[in-house]
Order: C-alpha cells, then structure tokens, then sequence
C-alpha cells in the first residue's frame, strides 16, 4: 500500500503542475458537483467558442481534471496524496547533477526564440545589481541569470523543493544573498502551494521557512506575494489564500509566521505592496482593498462605499473573482485591477484608481472579451511607470499600456511578446526597462516612447521550463508512447 500510495503521489504530482488554463478556485470537494452547478446556471452564448470565455474556460478545465480525479471526482483525495508526498520529500544530492541517480537529464528545448519557453509567473531583481535576475517558472523552478536576460540557469530548486511551481520571489535588499521563493501556482491553482523556500547562498540551496504558516488546511493553498520590508532586517509579509501573514525574524535560522488579518475566519489574497514613501503603510488586495498604517496590525477596507466604488455593489450581478493593485511611486494613486464574472457571464477586467490623499475612487475603464481584453483571474499584472504616475502598463491576454491613468487603454496585440501577461517589473532605476513574465518566458521591452513604437526582445536563453504534454519515442521504426 506504501509502495502504491507513492505512486498516485507522484502521478497526481503531474496532473497538477501540467495545464496552463484553470477556470476558477474551485468551490467544491468534487468535480460532479462543480460541473452540475455550472451547467445548471449556464446559457448559450455567442462567445462560447472565444478564447477566455466562460464558457470555453469551464471546458478546458472539465476536460483536464475529469478523467483524472476518476473514479471518485475527489479534489480532496487528490490533495492529501501530494500533501503526503510533499511532507515527506527529502531532496537528493545536492551534487548530483542527474536526479537521485534515476538517469535523467535535460536536453532541452531551451533555445532564445520569439514563440517563447514556457509560462513564468513572476520575475525579481538583486538589489545591489540589476543584472541579476530571478524568473519564478508555473512548472519549472527559480532561475537566475546574472547578465540581465542574455542567458539563464537554474537554481537548486530542481532537486530541493518537492515541486517546481512558484508563485513569486522577494531578494532580501538588506542581503542579496537571501532569497524567498512562494511555491504553488497563484494564477491557475493547478499546484497547491508548499509553502515559502528561503536560499542564504544565491539561490543554490534552499529550505522552507513555514512555522505558522497557513492556517488553512485545505487543498486551496496558494501564496500571490512575498513582500519585504526595505529597511527592516525581520519584517516580510506573505499574501496568501487564507489571510496576511507576517514574520519579523526573516533571516533567523527558523523564522516564524504570524496571520495579521483576517482575525478569524480565511479571505483570499492577490498581492500586499508598501506605500512608496511609508512602509508602516500597506495597501493589500483581497476580496476588498484594504489599508493599514500600522505595519499590519489594523486594516480598514477603503472600498466599502461612500468614495466612489463599494466592492460589495459595484460590479452586482457579477462577483469580484480577484483584484490586483499597484501603486505610484510617488505615493499618490492606487490603482486597482478587479476581475469580475458570474456563473452566466464572461469574465470582465475593470480599472479604477484610488486618489490616496482625497480617499475617493474613479472609475477608469473595462475590458471584456469582446475588446480582447480577456478577464482572467491567472492573468491580471500591472504596473506604474516609476516616473510618471499616469502611466500603466497592464497584462490580461493582451499587452495594454495607458498614458492617461487607465482611462485609455492601447494595445499592441501579439506583435510585442507572447500573450498571457503574469507580471510587469521595471528595471530598477530605469523608467524605459520593462521586464515582462508571460506564457511565451521572459521578455524586454523598451517602453520609452509610450506608443506604437515600443519595442520587445526575448530574453529566454537557457530557461529549460517548456510544458511538455506528450513524448514519443521511435524504436526500429515503430512508435511507442
């Protein structure tokens, strides 16, 4: 039985980490329930057929889970298989460049071509160099490059951490060398998070930190963001989907993690981001945007109505899914990207900004399926021109970017990078430098002209995470699955 439940272990271990669609959290143990519900609420539309549909989101996600959660449809039989397997990994030899001596190696593809490498879920620069780069991978592990992007390699995730999906990464600013890796795959939910892995060597060996982590013991765990204090040697918070944690001994040998908000009860969290100019001041995105300016210890929701958007009423008779925020470097706007839909609609991307010093919101625009801008809750990144704080740069399908605070959104299509936008980074120091995490790997775009001039390069030298549904192998002219 030991020998058997290894087995399922690892073939579910597979399943989870290996389909780049996902419809939405599930809200059931089971997939029959979920698929009953939906096609109860379900009316033929003519957008069905579309990419990011509804529709044709639900299809892809029943297809992928229905044949391999059989014979009993569980979530939760699956969970606690991988729950097992990944309590009970033990890394193999670090030294060993084959894994655990099982014969395997890399052979690629891994070249620097425009069609892309694989998804990346998340990029992070060194501090102290900007040409040391961190790409968090939805199925391949922590990569580094050391040249800005020319080439890349990996890291020791591939044999020390029980799975490759990573969710983001943090560089500790006070010691470069410290670096913080949220395992799990935050924008599709096809792998469960581990938990944080914490390298003091630059990325060649790694440990989880997760004493008082995760007070949620579901499948659903996930970790959207990692966030360090710039000037505090302790203080890291971690965005999670059952709440805001906190630890103020970061770099201890056995850090510990505290849950600051909700007080009781679970919420699901998108992202936490500093006030530029106030780290006592977060702003944290969840099924509301809240604030705190107490380092945590207090939050108060500042979409409740009253200043222009009431999360609970705005968007009736469509559901918020996700919100992401980000905010201007010179601490006078927020800006917030909210994921709606409902079970008989597509998916809808709405922008508003959030005037910190009034305590007003204004509505700014929408995407919808019809516009292309697809709404999906695994692609909504966003960022703000650190030089100019009218100045966006958002990701749904589509690459987008405003001069105008989002009242206008443009967009390039396809002719930038490969589509599926996951995170936007400007390279620190530099208001032109766009680094970008999508589906096709990781891109650089020089976005100094703010038009259609803009320009791209690919920057997946060496990345080895393509997603790899299928082998076959050819034998004396015969060939074999």
């Amino acid at each position: 039985m030991k020998n058997i439940s290894l087995i399922i272990s690892i073939v579910l271990i597979g399943i989870l980490n290996s389909y780049a669609q996902y419809y939405k959290e599930p809200s059931d143990t089971n997939i029959s329930t979920i698929g009953t519900n939906f096609y109860q609420n379900y009316s033929p539309s003519a957008s069905d057929s579309n990419e990011g549909s509804n529709f044709s989101m639900y299809k892809k996600w029943e297809n992928f889970w229905m044949q391999k959660l059989a014979p009993t449809g569980s979530f939760k039989l699956a969970t606690q298989a991988i729950n097992t397997y990944s309590t009970n990994y033990t890394p193999p030899n670090v030294g060993n460049n084959q894994q655990n001596g099982s014969g395997w190696q890399e052979l690629g593809p891994s070249n620097n071509n425009p069609n892309g490498i694989g998804r990346v879920n998340t990029i992070a620069f060194d501090p102290a160099n900007s040409s040391i780069m961190y790409a968090g991978a939805a199925d391949g592990g922590v990569w580094k490059t050391t040249n800005g992007g020319q080439s890349w390699g990996v890291t020791g995730t591939d044999k020390q951490l029980p799975r490759l999906c990573i969710s983001d990464i943090a560089v500790d600013p006070q010691n470069s060398n410290y670096i913080y890796a949220a395992t799990g795959d935050i924008d599709y939910n096809y792998c469960t998070s581990d938990g944080i892995y914490r390298s003091t060597d630059g990325g060649t060996t790694w440990a989880p930190i997760n004493s008082g982590l995760f007070s949620n013991t579901n499948y659903n765990r996930l970790i959207g963001k990692l966030l360090i204090h710039p000037s505090n040697s302790g203080i890291m918070y971690a965005a999670t989907s059952d709440g805001i944690y906190k630890t103020t001994n970061r770099n201890a040998g056995a850090p510990t993690w505290t849950k600051i908000y909700p007080a009781t009860g679970n919420e699901f969290f998108k992202n936490v981001i500093f006030d530029p100019s106030n780290a006592n001041t977060l702003y944290a995105s969840g099924t509301n945007i809240y604030k705190s300016t107490n380092s945590g210890t207090n939050w108060t929701g500042i979409a409740t109505g009253g200043n222009g958007l009431n999360m609970a009423t705005a968007f009736s008779p469509e559901s918020v899914h996700r919100i992401n925020i980000a905010i201007s470097q010179n601490s006078t706007l927020v800006y917030a990207y909210i994921v709606t839909g409902n079970a008989t609609s597509d998916l809808n991307s709405h922008i508003y900004s959030y005037n910190i010093s009034s305590n007003a919101w204004t509505y700014k625009s929408t995407l919808d399926i019809v516009s292309g801008g697809v709404g999906n809750v695994g692609r909504m990144a966003i960022t703000v021109d650190p030089s100019n704080s009218q100045r966006l740069i958002l990701g749904s399908v589509d690459f987008y970017y405003s001069t105008d605070g989002g009242s206008t959104l443009m967009s390039d299509r396809y002719n930038l990078t490969h589509a599926d936008h996951h995170i936007f980074k400007f390279k620190p120091g530099s208001s032109t430098t766009v680094f970008t995490g999508c589906d096709g790997g990781v891109f650089e775009l020089n976005v100094a002209s703010w038009d259609v001039n803009m320009t791209s390069t690919s920057r997946n030298g060496g990345l080895g995470m393509q997603l790899l549904l299928k082998v076959q192998v050819l034998l004396l002219g015969k060939s074999v699955c």
